[in-house]
């Protein structure tokens, strides 16, 4: 507000003060009062109590302070640091330590800053680490592949569990023979021309165990096998960019099995999958170039077919690449791209992928790009 004094005013003598007293005068004859400053701090938070704890939080609850004006908010202290600032009269303190005690004050605010006396002091303990009695769930998909005549090697879908798994128990019949981490194991020391059967448990770090996976049925190689498998048939070229090359066949036949599969471009091997797996992403290759490739197949005694029909094919000129959708049961070598969810990931380690391996669920096979 501006006060302007007409000539008179100002030379009367009424008016002999000047500047805040010549304003409080006026404002006095104008029955004109002002609002003085909030100097008074709200009332000290009382009862401050913890009504439920866990073993890594712990509830806090208090009674509403006073004001003249208003409580704005309640800052909380654990020791003489400043948790933050609630509105509310509870507040969970999370992140913390089992079986360990924690001290805790809170101060009521206002709109104009005066803050309160501390609470009484609050001293609380977190509770024990509860008892994880969950078991995993039970793996799934247990499968052979690269069998011979000493060993088979077996794979199977991730086991899940509330807490962790830890790894995987392998058993020959009823009797557990290896313990692993990973999900494929290499069983060796068989006998050949022996029919033996393999299932899986689960662990997690309490020793809890999941029930057994299906059961697999293998039977060893006999150790006089000349014959080769078949020629793959129908190889094609997919999905290729200007650096890569999806290559699908069909699958060749044996009278023991196929355990594996070796790609050449030109007379150079490229590339090895196993004996389940009909595709595989050729990679490093230079855009706007062509490219020729044959497939041969492996049994487990070393035999080995005549190549596959030959394909040719031509890289795309350099420019956007668009990622092929992830598929189970694929070999990706080292930096292969592929999409899955529409978000493209890049490979980390060479791998053939298998149902439960997809690429958010396996993050140290594949990196979100």
């Amino acid at each position: 507000m501006v006060w302007e004094l007409s000539e008179d005013c100002r030379t009367s003598p009424k008016y002999t003060c000047t500047g805040n007293k010549l304003l409080n005068q006026l404002a006095s004859e104008l029955n004109v009062t002002s609002s003085p400053s909030d100097t008074q701090a709200p009332t000290t938070p009382a009862n401050l109590i913890s009504p439920s704890q866990t073993s890594n939080s712990i509830n806090l609850k208090w009674d509403a302070s006073q004001d003249n004006v208003g409580v704005t908010g309640y800052d909380i202290y654990q020791g003489t640091t400043l948790l933050t600032r609630t509105t509310g009269t509870t507040y969970t303190v999370t992140g913390l330590t089992p079986q360990t005690a924690y001290t805790f004050i809170v101060k009521a605010a206002d709109a104009a800053g005066n803050v309160s006396n501390a609470s009484t002091p609050l001293t609380i303990s977190t509770l024990s680490p509860t008892a994880d009695t969950q078991a995993p769930t039970a793996p799934k998909n247990t499968a052979a592949s690269a069998i011979t005549d000493t060993s088979v090697t077996l794979n199977w879908t991730a086991a899940t569990d509330n807490v962790g798994v830890t790894g995987y128990q392998i058993f020959q019949g009823s009797t557990n023979i290896a313990s692993t981490p990973s999900t494929t194991y290499t069983v060796t020391g068989l006998t050949q021309n022996t029919s033996y059967t393999f299932k899986i448990k689960a662990l997690d770090a309490a020793g809890n165990s999941s029930p057994f996976s299906n059961t697999v049925t293998i039977k060893t190689l006999a150790v006089n096998d000349t014959q080769a498998p078949t020629a793959p048939a129908n190889l094609t070229s997919s999905t290729k960019t200007d650096t890569t090359v999806v290559l699908q066949w069909s699958a060749a036949t044996d009278n023991i099995g196929v355990t594996a599969y070796d790609i050449y471009q030109g007379t150079t091997l490229v590339g090895s999958v196993g004996g389940t797996t009909l595709t595989y992403t050729v990679t490093g290759l230079t855009a706007s170039s062509p490219y020729t490739f044959t497939v041969k197949a492996k049994d487990a005694s070393g035999n080995v077919s005549a190549a596959s029909n030959a394909v040719t094919v031509t890289t795309n000129a350099t420019g956007t690449v668009t990622a092929p959708a992830w598929a189970p049961n694929t070999a990706y070598a080292l930096n292969a791209e592929v999409t899955y969810g529409g978000v493209v990931y890049k490979c980390r380690t060479a791998h053939t992928s298998l149902n439960g391996w997809e690429p958010p669920n396996v993050p140290a096979l594949w990196l979100k790009k």
